[in-house]
């Protein structure tokens, strides 16, 4: 089978996904990204430069638009290169928190195309993501976060199916989307994360003395 990844920080969630595929025998993987020096056996990486949207050209609520458009329109450049070198992936998986998938079926056809979600719908409130600073002028704008949501339900509507990593992050999607949803979690690499018995901490004040 030929395997379509599209992300734009090779290899980042499917890692264990791509090397999975990659290690067996008459597959083949291709990894569309942005320029990093992250390398996998068995992986072509294919690397795009979007244009950069010009700040204070648009309305602040649709720059994010305004720059996931130019990324996908970058993905969707290579996605044509590769279609007319015959290349017809089997299944296409990618990230659609910034575009990237957005115009990929027009460029590979007649093929799946699975997208994984972020979560910027704005159900619930939004109140509850404002702890993570790099979003708080979003999440703290119920207009910014719908408009921003332009972007994700374009490419719900461009997806075959989609999928999340948690049963959570499924459930803030209205109920006629989550019927296109399928919760597959990303996968632990227990040989690095696992039990270690010399680990230990103290419990105390933070000014105490940790000897």
């Amino acid at each position: 089978m030929i395997f379509l990844f599209i992300h734009q920080n090779f290899p980042a969630q499917y890692r264990h996904l791509v090397r999975h595929f990659a290690d067996q025998p008459g597959n083949t993987v291709y990894f569309i990204t942005q320029p990093n020096n992250n390398q996998m056996s068995g992986v072509t990486t294919l690397v795009y430069k979007p244009e950069r949207p010009v700040p204070n050209s648009c309305h602040p609520f649709t720059f994010e638009i305004d720059a996931s458009i130019r990324i996908g329109a970058a993905v969707a450049e290579i996605c044509r290169s590769l279609h007319s070198q015959g290349v017809r992936p089997d299944i296409i998986i990618g990230h659609n928190g910034w575009g990237e998938t957005l115009y990929v079926k027009g460029r590979l056809p007649r093929r799946a195309a699975a997208r994984l979600f972020r979560v910027l719908l704005p159900f619930p409130a939004a109140s509850i993501w404002v702890f993570d600073p790099e979003f708080t002028t979003i999440f703290g704008n119920p207009s910014h976060l719908r408009t921003r949501n332009a972007v994700n339900l374009m490419g719900f509507d461009a997806a075959d199916w989609g999928n999340t990593p948690t049963y959570w992050q499924r459930s803030v999607y209205p109920p006629e989307m989550r019927r296109r949803i399928t919760v597959v979690h990303e996968g632990i690499d227990t040989s690095v994360v696992r039990p270690d018995d010399e680990a230990w901490f103290r419990v105390g004040k933070p000014d105490a003395d940790p000897r």
